[in-house]
């Protein structure tokens, strides 16, 4: 049983989501940038409250209804409710009642937020990887020993990836008036 998220991991999780709610393009944008590095979009596995990541999955349905001509009742990205279940809808009230503050751009705060969501998910991937090290029974089990030098690898590499985009985005903030 794993421990519950952090109280500032879980607000990071919901200004991304309030982020995303309030500029639906925000996660085109963010995902945009992840493909551009060949990461993985923004998922569900990005969120340590199951109840953001259910969010999260509501947000994606009604973007691919909303881009599925046949649908006939496709909602907007920020209109989910009908998408969540029932028990999630007080989570999604906190999260659509989070203040903005004056001068927030939400594509830029999705952006950033995602990004640091991404990071802890890196580092806590390297954090279990560390563990599973120390407790490994048999050092000379190879296949172990195999896999965690390519999951370090492969985790070194994410990071790195995500580096590149985290820089990326700062160059633009600097440079445009997009962000």
């Amino acid at each position: 049983v794993s421990a519950p998220p952090s109280r500032p991991a879980v607000d990071l999780e919901a200004y991304c989501l309030s982020a995303v709610l309030r500029a639906s393009e925000a996660l085109a944008a963010l995902d945009d940038a992840f493909d551009q590095v060949d990461l993985p979009r923004l998922s569900v596995d990005d969120f340590g409250n199951p109840a953001h990541g259910q969010i999260l999955a509501a947000i994606r349905q009604a973007i691919a209804d909303q881009d599925n001509p046949s649908k006939d009742d496709a909602a907007e990205p920020g209109e989910i409710r009908h998408l969540v279940d029932e028990s999630l809808l007080p989570v999604l009230d906190e999260i659509e009642a989070l203040p903005t503050r004056p001068g927030d751009q939400p594509v830029d705060g999705a952006i950033k937020s995602a990004l640091r969501l991404r990071e802890r998910k890196i580092q806590r991937r390297k954090q279990e990887l560390h563990a599973l090290i120390q407790s490994a029974d048999d050092p000379a089990d190879q296949d172990l020993q195999q896999y965690i030098v390519e999951a370090q690898r492969a985790n070194t590499e994410a990071m790195r990836k995500l580096d590149r985009v985290m820089r990326s985005h700062e160059w633009l903030q600097q440079n445009t008036s997009v962000f």
